[in-house]
């Protein structure tokens, strides 16, 4: 599934940056992928923008943990996020330095070693700040992001572990 996944997206995003690249400083729409995500974490990603006005995005973002999981100790965890963020860009819309608001929601399952404790689910709102550069139908967004979560609820409480993390 991740390799279907991996080349579904890099397909997209290069059909969509090969239509978009005779215009690209007037471009509405940009897909993209985080290929450090994908390699060094093993998160499948996407995430699409499109321009709203002279100065303005949203953006919507996608990801799973797919057959990946993060380690922090003996805790497991792994699972989705999606994440829908207003941006400001300083020039043109989608080009440049970015400051946005986001509204994310998450969701996993937390293991310790081997035992399932417990599925959790979280909606937090953040504050993210980023740049873009365009090369071509090539593009590069570091993000810089802080969030705090409104609810975190657990779902489907196994007692018997719950007091173990």
């Amino acid at each position: 599934m991740k390799k279907t996944f991996l080349l579904a997206a890099l397909t997209l995003c290069f059909v969509s940056g090969t239509l978009s690249s005779a215009n690209a400083q007037k471009q509405k729409n940009i897909i993209g992928i985080n290929p450090l995500g994908i390699s060094l974490l093993g998160m499948q990603n996407i995430e699409y923008e499109r321009a709203l006005s002279e100065k303005y995005g949203v953006a919507i973002y996608w990801a799973m943990s797919g057959n990946a999981q993060a380690k922090i100790g003996d805790v497991i965890v792994d699972g989705t996020e999606q994440r829908v963020t207003l941006r400001r860009y300083s020039r043109d819309a989608l080009y440049g330095r970015w400051l946005g608001a986001s509204l994310a929601f998450s969701t996993g399952n937390v293991s310790k070693g081997s035992d399932f404790v417990r599925n959790i689910s979280m909606i937090a709102i953040g504050v993210e700040a980023g740049y873009r550069w365009i090369f071509g139908s090539f593009n590069v967004a570091p993000v810089v992001m802080f969030r705090v979560p409104l609810t975190s609820s657990l779902l489907g409480r196994s007692e018997e572990h719950t007091s173990e993390l």
